[in-house]
């Protein structure tokens, strides 16, 4: 009977093991399944792009000007943030120099306002 407890104890931490490790396979199946499904989403990118380019010049030339394109496409994205990024840090500067003309403006109609009334005054 010892025996056979033992023998009964080994296979359950053999089938706990076995469990643990499919757990942990069927963790790395699901990891890679989402890679997996990632990889699909961009070659099927990849391949719109192709089908695409294909039709204007053939398969290597095509997908080189296609990558190419996208090349440009990339740094007109990055050229027209950095401009829009100017743009934003000009309006800053002008909103800023507004507001200092504001206040000088209100002090000088503060004075003149003051000179009106001693005018008035006298």
């Amino acid at each position: 009977i010892a025996k056979l407890n033992a023998s009964v104890e080994k296979a359950q931490e053999k089938y706990k093991r076995a469990v643990a490790k499919g757990k942990s396979i069927d963790a790395e199946r699901k990891k890679l399944a989402a890679e997996l499904l990632e990889v699909g989403a961009e070659r099927d990118q990849l391949r719109a792009v192709a089908e695409g380019a294909e039709a204007a010049k053939g398969e290597a030339a095509g997908l080189e000007a296609a990558a190419d394109e996208l090349r440009k496409l990339l740094e007109a994205e990055r050229q027209a943030k950095v401009e829009q990024d100017g743009r934003v840090e000009a309006l800053e500067a002008d909103k800023a120099a507004a507001g200092e003309d504001r206040e000088r403006l209100a002090a000088e109609l503060a004075a003149l306002g003051e000179e009106a009334e001693s005018l008035r005054a006298a």
